[in-house]
């Protein structure tokens, strides 16, 4: 047609914009079909293992798009792996508190309404050293009190002890380590670095379990209810 005079530029545009146009929203559509279907394909067989899973699919759509000089709008399906903690807490029927357990500090949040709240220690601060003490009587102490002791208690003062998690003795990383901390690190039955003070030995994920605590009790204590529900952060390369 084109040949014969019976089309014009603009013409073969907007041919051109109908065709993107449809190739697209139909690759989108199969492609969000085949993601669904392996979604509520993994949902069966959890829910068959008795395991809750909650919906990846937030009922939000993007943003239309326009193509340029065009009448004809075009929306992308909803987002996928999408889910706020706040509707998380409802479902669970508790608020749901985010902890960052870091190598060096640690803190605690939580989400009040869509704005994000970072707790406050029992020191006054938005973050608490992830540090672990045993004294010689016995007591263990954790955060800031932890952290003021550790010239007088070198070697009962654990710290920076993720680095150990799942790491075996003989790891070159560890043997590093040996040489920089100055707590022990020891061999355990199973052949995992674990840490020793006065005479006793702790696995990393221990200590890391010590941190948790602390950050359960800073939460539990801003909010007046117990913490039942959490997200906590891990290594990228855990």
């Amino acid at each position: 047609r084109r040949v014969h005079g019976e089309t014009d530029f603009a013409d073969d545009c907007i041919i051109i914009r109908l065709t993107a146009e449809t190739a697209l929203s139909r690759t989108t559509r199969y492609y969000n079909k085949i993601v669904i279907f392996v979604i509520s394909s993994f949902k069966f067989v959890s829910t068959m293992l008795g395991l809750r899973v909650r919906s990846l699919i937030r009922q939000t759509s993007r943003p239309s798009y326009r193509f340029p000089h065009h009448n004809r709008l075009f929306s992308t399906r909803p987002s996928l792996f999408a889910k706020d903690v706040t509707t998380a807490g409802t479902t669970t029927g508790g608020t749901v508190i985010g902890v960052d357990l870091g190598t060096t500090n640690s803190c605690v949040a939580i989400m009040e309404g869509k704005q994000t709240k970072v707790i406050e220690n029992s020191e006054g601060a938005r973050t608490t050293p992830s540090v672990v003490a045993f004294t010689k009587e016995g007591e263990r102490l954790v955060g800031m009190s932890a952290r003021r002791q550790a010239v007088t208690n070198p070697k009962g003062t654990f710290y920076a002890t993720k680095r150990l998690i799942g790491r075996r003795f003989e790891d070159s990383t560890v043997e590093l380590d040996k040489k920089s901390v100055s707590f022990d690190i020891v061999r355990a039955s199973n052949g995992d670095a674990w840490v020793q003070a006065h005479g006793k030995m702790y696995s990393p994920s221990q200590i890391g379990a010590f941190v948790l605590m602390k950050m359960k009790e800073t939460a539990e204590s801003y909010l007046g209810t117990k913490a039942k529900d959490a997200v906590v952060t891990v290594p990228a390369y855990f």
